[in-house]
């Protein structure tokens, strides 16, 4: 198989991966170093699991680029990744928690909103299930439910941190 017929058929599963990660237009700009690396190296000969690790592995590089820093200082969240100068194994951890984070978060942003509600209640705000019963006003059993099915939901959106 050509990259160009690989390209063709995956397209849209490769910028759905980017998209979990960055914007549409930073996305476009991954894709691109995405089909590079795909090509020079053949990975696209192996299959989807050797893409998608590029396709990971390319998006935190983006996430370690002087590039994406330079274009964040203003955003407190990713100052600290700039104050960490000497130790690189903590820096790259820092990216790796920011990079996982920014996904999560993502991830819980696209759940339907009651299911968003209850998990950041749960998880987040660590209230328990009929304490949150009670401030939405529904059965324990509905909190259960909702609980249950954003975690599923959310599982599916984030299996490709447990890669």
């Amino acid at each position: 198989m050509t990259i160009e017929k690989f390209i063709k058929n995956n397209k849209s599963a490769i910028r759905n991966t980017i998209e979990k990660f960055v914007d549409r237009e930073t996305a476009k700009d991954i894709e691109q170093d995405v089909y590079v690396k795909l090509w020079k190296t053949s990975t696209y000969k192996k299959g989807m699991a050797f893409v998608k690790t590029v396709v990971v592995n390319t998006c935190k590089d983006f996430f370690r680029s002087k590039q994406y820093k330079i274009s964040n200082l203003n955003n407190t969240e990713d100052t600290e990744l700039l104050k960490v100068k000497d130790n690189k194994e903590v820096a790259e951890n820092k990216i790796d928690n920011i990079f996982r984070q920014k996904l999560i978060k993502k991830a819980i942003d696209k759940l339907p909103p009651k299911m968003k509600e209850v998990i950041i209640l749960y998880d987040i705000e660590e209230l328990q299930q009929d304490a949150i019963a009670k401030k939405l006003q529904c059965p324990v059993g509905t909190v259960k439910s909702r609980l249950f099915k954003a975690r599923k939901l959310l599982y599916d959106d984030l299996k490709i941190l447990l890669e």
